[in-house]
């Protein structure tokens, strides 16, 4: 297998986080593996140690969504939300609240999807409550996670 595209991360305003990355399929099968919870799982949050055991997810306006990882110490680490808005193919809204106060404040995020000859480019953008909050998230190392949700993505896209 080739080696996983990059993944951009830029801080394009004081409370923003934005990560960018290219995916090597359709458009539909990438905004697929984002909201079906039988594939979800098998990437987000995929890490050596942790897994992915419970994932629920109500895809329209007004559903929620909740994940819970655990290690093989017994922890936990559980997040949720709901969806604010959805245009199949080219944006999921979403707020996100962990169990655990990993951070101040609430997360808006939204999700943008869009192709061009096969490859689908993903913008995530994060916005946080304040720019303290924001660069406490960058300076931890939530990027790297989504860089290993990433390549995990890659594996179950090949298999669509």
């Amino acid at each position: 297998m080739s080696a996983p595209n990059p993944m951009r991360v830029t801080t394009p305003n004081d409370t923003d986080l934005l990560l960018v990355r290219e995916f090597n399929a359709p458009v539909h099968l990438v905004y697929r593996a984002w909201i079906d919870p039988t594939l979800v799982p098998r990437w987000l949050g995929k890490l050596r140690t942790w897994q992915m055991t419970e994932c629920q997810i109500d895809a329209r306006v007004g559903g929620a969504y909740r994940y819970v990882w655990g290690d093989a110490e017994g922890r936990t680490m559980g997040v949720n939300g709901q969806f604010v808005e959805l245009v199949p193919n080219e944006k999921i809204v979403t707020t996100e609240q962990f169990d655990d106060p990993w951070h101040e404040g609430d997360v808006l995020g939204t999700v943008t999807f869009a192709e061009q000859g096969g490859v689908t480019t993903v913008s995530m953008r994060l916005r946080y409550d304040s720019q303290r909050t924001r660069d406490e998230i960058v300076a931890s190392n939530m990027a790297q996670g989504i860089v290993s949700s990433y390549a995990a993505l890659d594996e179950v896209l090949l298999e669509l």
